[in-house]
């Protein structure tokens, strides 16, 4: 069992941060807003966001700029937590945080292989350091493929770019994204083997739904949409799922009627996930079924590293929230509910 002592002065904080999270009362009044600026400000006057646009230009600002402002405080925020951990717990979190290194790396690797602009790049980057000590103007300064990868040596992700060609990075730089994810879930698997028995089954349990939707994404829009063999889509799986074995990827793969099982297989898995024809590339129903799975196992183990977990995965959806909130009142979308993830348990109970 987790220990009362060891987890009880940060779920106390937690709990409090908790009531820092956006209400139903907010969106309701954001999705009444016209524009990016105009939201801006309401989260500058109402929110905890104020700290995040303190020395914004309201006036100014655009998309870009108010969802990087967003995603860099909700890092700050959960790295604060940091200070209630041990040392083992500590390497955990770091572990969890070089998710936004991971996609830095991801984000650059696409803005060069799509030539935009380096500047255009930037405005992308979560401002965190965990594992990787990058110069990102000098990585996005790079000539080549080689000066590119060079820049991984002697890193944690050194392995990912191993024998990476020109060619992957100009036509399937999704192949290294599969490797750099490969890299960030075998880390965070390792520094879970530290923990007390009851976290490191939680770390487990959380991670290998993860990559089983990971897995499943990649499979669904492989099939659908790359023109790549069976071999080569079965070959950039992920490891570590929770139900999708490797055995179990393969028959779905090779099968000669793909739909059906694959369909069949996340029914039966994870029943509820799935709605109608849009099957699981649909991030909103990944995160929400994340987000309870995490509500029940914090539940279940309150002093444990769940609520913690817990915690991380629903700031996340709320800055995912945010970005909707903006692209509703550019786009004037109808049914405004419709990709907000519930992150509090007053929406759950609208049934958003």
């Amino acid at each position: 069992m987790g220990s009362a002592s060891k987890f009880s002065a940060l779920n106390t904080k937690i709990q409090s941060m908790r009531g820092d999270l956006l209400q139903q009362q907010d969106y309701e009044q954001l999705f009444r807003l016209n524009s990016t600026r105009e939201i801006a400000q309401y989260l500058y006057n109402n929110t905890i966001y104020r700290e995040a646009l303190k020395d914004a230009n309201l006036k100014e600002i655009h998309r870009g700029e108010l969802e990087i402002r967003i995603r860099n405080y909700g890092v700050d925020r959960v790295r604060s937590l940091s200070f209630y951990l041990k040392k083992e717990y500590k390497d955990l979190l770091k572990a969890i945080l070089f998710r936004h290194e991971v996609e830095n790396v991801q984000v650059i690797l696409r803005g060069l292989s799509q030539k935009r602009p380096i500047q255009d790049i930037k405005k992308n980057l979560y401002d965190t350091k965990s594992y990787l000590n990058l110069d990102y103007d000098r990585l996005l300064r790079s000539d080549n493929v080689d000066e590119f990868i060079l820049h991984f040596q002697g890193t944690i992700l050194e392995d990912a770019f191993r024998n990476v060609t020109k060619e992957d990075v100009k036509k399937r730089e999704f192949h290294i994204e599969m490797n750099v994810d490969y890299v960030y879930f075998l880390n965070l698997i390792q520094k879970a083997e530290k923990l007390d028995k009851e976290d490191r089954d939680i770390v487990n349990e959380s991670v290998g739904a993860f990559i089983d939707f990971t897995n499943g994404q990649w499979i669904y829009r492989a099939k659908k949409n790359y023109k790549l063999s069976d071999e080569e889509i079965l070959n950039y799986t992920l490891k570590g799922g929770a139900k999708l074995s490797f055995n179990k990827m393969k028959d779905m793969i090779y099968s000669n009627n793909f739909d059906t099982q694959f369909k069949e297989f996340f029914d039966k898995s994870y029943r509820g996930m799935l709605e109608k024809d849009e099957y699981i590339y649909g991030q909103r129903m990944i995160s929400q079924y994340l987000s309870k799975k995490m509500k029940e196992i914090s539940k279940k183990h309150p002093m444990s590293i769940a609520p913690l977990i817990e915690y991380v995965r629903l700031l996340e959806y709320e800055n995912l929230n945010i970005v909707t909130v903006v692209e509703s009142a550019k786009y004037k979308e109808a049914d405004k509910w419709k990709y907000i993830i519930p992150t509090t348990t007053e929406m759950r109970k609208e049934g958003r």
